[in-house]
């Protein structure tokens, strides 16, 4: 089941995980796709009849399968794939023409359309990376950003914990003027989300110091 709720005049779509999908002029946006080919259908077919407007990119943050599952729909439909070279490399994915691949070093950024896409670090994987949309004041922080009821890190199967809070104190830098923060599960925030990522990811680091 997806649902729906208006962020400004933003869209973002929730299903057991959460993305975007934002209006950039006559076009549409997705960051992230819907966890798999057929609610990535889904989605896409909830944009044709309620916006009207063809999908231009998708953005996907890192390599999992809530973010990057499904991406040949997409492909499939003329969207143009925005991922690192990386991402690419993690999934087993073999690059084609439908990806605008990039490469971003840690702290790096780099423009896409209106928004932003800042390489935070290695945190919950070694290729996430955030989304900033500056006319709305809102970070699309994937699962490298955790839901204020979030009392740990979640998934760290592929993390690097010992890295976390430095990651997410590059977006904290990067983004002083952010108001809203999107995070992977759970439900959107303020920008107290940076701050309660960076303690939950100290405290996990703090417990994985300890002697066995």
């Amino acid at each position: 089941e997806i649902s729906a709720c208006l962020v400004g005049s933003e869209m973002c779509i929730r299903d057991r995980s959460n993305g975007l999908v934002v209006r950039e002029g006559n076009q549409v946006v997705v960051i992230d796709t819907a966890w798999g080919a057929a609610p990535s259908l889904l989605l896409l077919d909830w944009i044709d009849r309620e916006l009207g407007l063809p999908v231009s990119r998708l953005i996907v943050t890192h390599f999992h399968d809530d973010r990057l599952g499904g991406w040949e729909v997409f492909a499939e439909r003329g969207v143009r794939v925005v991922a690192s070279k990386r991402t690419l490399e993690l999934a087993g994915v073999t690059p084609s023409d439908a990806f605008d691949l990039y490469t971003l070093d840690s702290g790096e950024t780099m423009a896409c359309g209106s928004m932003e896409i800042l390489s935070p670090g290695s945190a919950h994987a070694e290729d996430n990376v955030v989304v900033w949309l500056p006319s709305h004041k809102l970070l699309a922080g994937g699962c490298v950003m955790r839901a204020a009821e979030s009392g740990g890190l979640g998934n760290v199967a592929d993390a690097t914990i010992s890295e976390w809070a430095n990651s997410i104190r590059r977006v904290q830098q990067a983004y002083p003027l952010a108001e809203q923060v999107l995070p992977g599960h759970g439900s959107i925030g303020g920008r107290e989300l940076i701050q309660h990522t960076i303690d939950l990811a100290q405290a996990a680091q703090s417990e994985a110091a300890k002697p066995k």
